[in-house]
């Protein structure tokens, strides 16, 4: 499959500042297929991409996402990125979700939903067992240099992603930011890192069948160890704690 956080590169065109959809929407809806595999923690999790998986698994985890991403995870996350990537993304942290969520839920669905078929269909070109590579089976299983067309295509399409949303964002505006000291973002990387790796090798215990399982374990285990730091900074602030509070974090 395409490197999941390529996938946010089909939206961009549809991201406008105030347009009719929204950019959370689209952006979280374009990977939020793969986060079963990310919370499995295996690569053979299928159900997200089926018709009562978009349903009942896409969306609700789409908004579960949003919630902990806008609410928690961006006040940590957002300032301890690398400096030129940090002074372009810190414009989001001053916008308020849950009103916006509650005056716009329906737009915030049809691009949730619209993101979630965009991954649908960049997954159908390059996964083996995708509807259009086994509609076209004769053509993407030819072999270029031993490998199938739809690797192919799965590798160079991730490439393209990725820096294409690497583009994105360095066209997007720089802003003067207060940031945390370098030791302290060093710091909250090197938690994140001992925490990544334990969980890693908690999982670990249980083996890996494939590289792919020990691929999506290390995302989902990254994902949960930042999600855990955000909620000890946020506990060390909110109760007074000796914590060096995040420049300009609110309480």
């Amino acid at each position: 499959m395409p490197f999941t956080f390529a996938h946010p590169a089909v939206v961009l065109p549809f991201l406008r500042k105030n347009g009719p959809l929204s950019t959370s929407g689209l952006i979280v809806g374009s990977l939020v297929p793969d986060f079963e595999g990310f919370l499995r923690m295996e690569v053979n999790g299928n159900w997200a991409d089926s018709w009562p998986g978009i349903l009942l698994f896409n969306i609700p985890v789409a908004i579960g996402i949003l919630f902990l991403y806008h609410g928690l995870v961006k006040q940590l996350f957002l300032r301890i990125l690398p400096y030129f990537l940090a002074i372009r993304l810190v414009f989001s942290l001053t916008f308020n979700w849950v009103p916006y969520f509650w005056n716009h839920w329906v737009r915030v669905l049809i691009s949730i939903l619209l993101g979630v078929f965009t991954h649908l269909l960049w997954d159908d070109f390059t996964h083996y067992d995708g509807y259009i590579v086994n509609y076209y089976y004769d053509f993407f299983y030819r072999k270029l240099w031993g490998i199938s067309l739809f690797n192919v295509f799965q590798f160079v399409s991730s490439v393209l992603g990725i820096i294409l949303v690497f583009l994105f964002v360095l066209k997007l505006p720089e802003e003067k930011a207060q940031l945390p000291s370098l030791k302290y973002r060093l710091m909250a990387w090197g938690f994140i890192g001992l925490l990544t790796a334990t969980f890693l090798g908690i999982r670990g215990i249980y083996g890996f069948q494939e590289l792919g399982s020990f691929v999506f374990s290390a995302i989902g285990c990254f994902l949960w160890a930042l999600l855990a730091l955000s909620i000890a900074v946020r506990i060390f602030n909110t109760y007074g704690l000796k914590t060096k509070k995040l420049p300009g974090q609110s309480e």
